[in-house]
């Protein structure tokens, strides 16, 4: 190992030892982009929950890094590369000279993210995906570019990871429920509807209605489908 590399590694520990927060974060990876020759870092963090845990995005390029929650069309279009990065364990190089169904750039993505691009995608604790994503306008990403980022991605996506785990970003916790609350949910999880919920247990259908209501806003879901497949991924069903 050259001492140019133990030199970035060292430099690149110390900056996350010191980093106060994701932002601190999102200026580490910005400025290792520009370095690259990217105009734009990508930090994508997706929990392997559905419906209740976010996603989380940190973009750079654009005044100061920050944290947003959920879901962004402007991202999308990158599932298809994380999930290829995933497979191959490999850093994925990507363009919009691709085909069409391989292309991340498309639907408007093309002045959002850049033309050009190079991802890293790695799986953290509990299945929750971590994604580095560097991108431009152009030129092209070349095998030159690929080598002189690759491993730096690596090692950047596994201080990220350690840094989010150790900050609990995914971790909300189990939702408190009442036991009249997860009956409902049991009982909505096998199939019955409201009314068949209600004869069952002796209550109003407005009731059920209201319990399921306070039930999907605990869990941070949307609907009571939802809400009954969460509880079954927890176990607490």
């Amino acid at each position: 190992m050259t001492c140019e590399c133990m030199k970035w590694y060292a430099q690149t520990d110390a900056a996350f030892d010191k980093a106060r927060g994701l932002s601190d974060v999102g200026r580490i990876l910005g400025q290792e982009a520009a370095g690259g020759r990217f105009q734009q870092a990508i930090l994508i963090m997706k929990s392997s929950v559905p419906f209740s845990r976010p996603s989380f995005y940190l973009m750079t390029g654009e005044g100061p890094p920050a944290l947003h929650q959920g879901g962004d069309g402007r991202l999308s279009g990158l599932d298809r590369v994380l999930s290829r990065s995933v497979a191959s364990a490999d850093v994925t190089v990507w363009s919009q000279a691709l085909a069409l169904e391989d292309s991340v750039c498309c639907d408007g993505l093309v002045s959002e993210l850049g033309v050009h691009g190079i991802t890293y995608a790695a799986m953290g604790a509990n299945s929750t995906l971590y994604s580095i994503s560097y991108t431009r306008n152009g030129p092209a990403v070349t095998e030159g570019d690929r080598g002189a980022v690759a491993w730096k991605l690596r090692y950047l996506n596994d201080l990220v990871r350690r840094y989010c785990e150790a900050l609990d970003l995914f971790e909300c916790g189990t939702p408190a429920l009442t036991e009249r609350e997860i009956e409902i949910l049991r009982w909505t999880a096998d199939g019955k509807c409201t009314n068949g919920v209600a004869t069952i247990l002796g209550i109003s259908g407005n009731t059920v209605n209201y319990h399921l209501k306070q039930i999907s806003k605990k869990m941070n879901c949307n609907t009571k489908l939802q809400a009954a497949t969460y509880a079954a991924a927890i176990n607490m069903i």
